[in-house]
């Protein structure tokens, strides 16, 4: 049986700041210090990587950070993919813009409890539709 463990990125600068991000691959999108900590932490408390097969890592500056840390914990002895699908949704005109921002200007376009754009909006901002996303993955 094949068994996928799915790993977010740590911290990055525009997630401190509470931006959105989607597809941006800037500067600004790199891991933190806490965000290192983050994935060290992981590591540290039981994510059993010797199990792995490989690793599929987004194209994203983030996540191949975050698979960097995970792979050096292997000793490097697993292959590392980069697989443009996994890459993380398109959030369109959205992406860079603050949070908070976008909840005063459009308070239903903002999901109250998870801080996520609503899916519906995903479209009408030039962004993914989950349906788009789940065609992407296969």
């Amino acid at each position: 049986m094949t068994t996928i463990d799915w790993v977010r990125h740590g911290q990055t600068i525009t997630n401190a700041k509470r931006l959105i991000q989607g597809q941006l691959d800037t500067d600004v999108t790199r891991l933190t210090s806490t965000g290192t900590a983050q994935v060290q932490a992981l590591l540290a408390g039981g994510l059993d990587v010797a199990h792995y097969d490989r690793l599929i890592v987004s194209p994203l500056q983030r996540a191949r950070q975050t698979a960097a840390l995970i792979t050096a914990a292997t000793k490097g002895h697993r292959p590392l993919t980069i697989e443009p699908r996994v890459i993380e949704g398109d959030y369109g005109d959205w992406a860079g813009r603050s949070i908070a921002d976008l909840q005063r200007a459009h308070p239903d376009a903002v999901d109250p409890l998870t801080h996520e754009v609503t899916p519906t909006w995903l479209p009408r901002i030039g962004g993914e539709s989950y349906a788009q996303i789940q065609d992407r993955l296969g």
